[in-house]
C-alpha cells in the first residue's frame, strides 16, 4: 500500500505528484553486514553467551564502549578444548574475533575455523584480531587474521588492546573500502614510537602497525592480513569482498523468491527469470555497489558477467561475476622543482 502525505480526498481534477526519498527495497538498498564481536576466554566450563557482568568482562566491555560499542558475545573454552567449544557457536557471522590466549595452537584452530566459514557452502565470515608483543612470534599465512605488536603499554593487557581495535574495526567495517589508517583507537594508550623503517619491516612481516602521539594516544597506521598473497594483504579488500558477498546473497534471496527459470528464448512473464534477465539484474547490482563505493569499473567488467543454466542441473544458474575492488590512498610521492 502506498502512503501519501497528506492523503488526497478531494473532488476537483488535479495531478498530485509528491516527491520523497526512496525507502529502498531488494533493488534499492544495501544489505549491510551486522557486526558482531566474539571474545574467546579460557574458562573451567565451556559456554556461549552475550557479554556478562564479571570483573574481567566489565573491563573488556569498557574497551568496547570506548569505540561506541558493538554487539559482543563470549565463547568460553576449556584449556586445549577450543576446537570443541567452537561447535557451540550458532551459524552466524562473527565479523571480529579476539582471544585471551593467542598461542600458535589456538590461533591455528581459529583460522582453520574461519577458513571453513569463508567457504561458499557456509558464508559465515569472520576475522581474527591478535595482539602480541614482539617476543611472541606467530607463524601465520591467513587472510582471516590480523596481528598487532603491542609495545609501550605494560599496564594494559593484550586482550584489552584486541577488544579496542576489533570494536573500532566493527564500527568502520560497514564502509570497508575506506582505509582504516589514522583512526584513533580509544581505550588504549602507548608511549612507544616507531620509525617509518620499523613500520615498513613490520608490514613486510605481516604485522599491522600503529602510531602514537605525545599524549600517548594510539592511531591505526595500517591494518593488514597475515596472507602472503599481496592481493589479500589489505584488510579493506578482504572485508569488502565479505560485504559484497553478504549483500549479493541477501539480494538473491529477496529478489528471486519463488521464481521460475527458463531459457532466454522463451516468451514469459510474471515470476520468471532467464539467464539474460539475471545478467541484467547483476549489472544493475554492480552499478549499485559502485554507488556504495564498494567496487569500481574499468569499462569492461560488467560486460564480462556470464550467466547460464547449469548443463547438469536445470534448477541451478551458474554465474561468473568479476569485480574490481576499490583502492586505498596510502602513499604519495611528489617531486617539488623550484627556482630562485
Amino acid at each position: 500500500m502506498i502512503s501519501f502525505k497528506p492523503p488526497v480526498d478531494g473532488l476537483a481534477p488535479n495531478h498530485y505528484i509528491e516527491i520523497t526519498k526512496d525507502p529502498g527495497g531488494a533493488d534499492g538498498k544495501r544489505f549491510t553486514q551486522p557486526q558482531r564481536l566474539l571474545i574467546c576466554l579460557e574458562n573451567d566450563a565451556q559456554s556461549f553467551s552475550k557479554i556478562g557482568d564479571s570483573k574481567e568482562e566489565k573491563i573488556i566491555a569498557a574497551a568496547i564502549k570506548c569505540n561506541r560499542g558493538v554487539e559482543a558475545y563470549y565463547l568460553k573454552y576449556k584449556k586445549d578444548k577450543l576446537k570443541e567449544a567452537l561447535k557451540l557457536l550458532p551459524e552466524e557471522q562473527f565479523t571480529q574475533i579476539i582471544i585471551d590466549k593467542p598461542t600458535q595452537a589456538n590461533v591455528n584452530t581459529l583460522t582453520g575455523e574461519l577458513d571453513n566459514r569463508w567457504k561458499s557452502d557456509s558464508q559465515i565470515d569472520g576475522h581474527l584480531f591478535v595482539v602480541t608483543t614482539a617476543k611472541e612470534k606467530l607463524n601465520l599465512d591467513s587472510i582471516h587474521a590480523t596481528v598487532i605488536n603491542k609495545e609501550g603499554s605494560p599496564e594494559q593487557e593484550n586482550l584489552i588492546w584486541a577488544a579496542a581495535i576489533a570494536s573500532l574495526n566493527a564500527l568502520h567495517a560497514t564502509e570497508p573500502s575506506r582505509p582504516y589508517s589514522t583512526l584513533k583507537v580509544d581505550g588504549i594508550n602507548s608511549n612507544f614510537r616507531s620509525t617509518l623503517a620499523e613500520r615498513e619491516n613490520l608490514l613486510k612481516d605481516g604485522i599491522s602497525t600503529y602510531k602514537t602521539n605525545i599524549q600517548k594516544n594510539v592511531f591505526i597506521d595500517r591494518l593488514i592480513t597475515t596472507s602472503k598473497d599481496p592481493e589479500y594483504r589489505s584488510l579493506e579488500v578482504k572485508q569488502t569482498l565479505s560485504a559484497v558477498r553478504y549483500d549479493l546473497k541477501n539480494y538473491f534471496e529477496n529478489r528471486f523468491k519463488r521464481h521460475m527459470l527458463v531459457k532466454d528464448n522463451h516468451p514469459y512473464g510474471g515470476a520468471v527469470l532467464s539467464p539474460k534477465s539475471i545478467k541484467s539484474l547483476l549489472v544493475s547490482r554492480y552499478r549499485f555497489w559502485q554507488s556504495q563505493n564498494l567496487v569500481q569499473d574499468d569499462g569492461q567488467v560488467t560486460q564480462r558477467i556470464k550467466v547460464e543454466v547449469s548443463a547438469k542441473n536445470p534448477t541451478k544458474v551458474d554465474v561468473f561475476l568479476p569485480l574490481i575492488t576499490m583502492g586505498q590512498l596510502l602513499q604519495t610521492q611528489t617531486q617539488i622543482a623550484f627556482k630562485v
